[in-house]
């Protein structure tokens, strides 16, 4: 879900930075679709840490190793 959205903030920072360097939009917006984007991007590592954290709690549970 976070990818889907991570592609819309792309897409939309890149529309912003086009309005904004044709004179349309204003720098507020890129500033946002910019804020955004990294919001999304932030979550995105959460999530993979997250993910990592919980395969590694697995495999310990399970008699694994976790190699360094």
């Amino acid at each position: 879900m976070l990818e889907a959205e991570d592609a819309a903030a792309i897409e939309v920072l890149d529309r912003s930075k086009k309005r904004y360097l044709a004179f349309i939009g204003q720098l507020v917006d890129v500033r946002e679709a910019l804020r955004n984007l990294a919001r999304i991007e932030t979550q995105m590592n959460d999530k993979k840490t997250e993910l990592l954290s919980a395969l590694g709690d697995k495999a310990l549970i399970n008699g694994g190793a976790v190699i360094q």
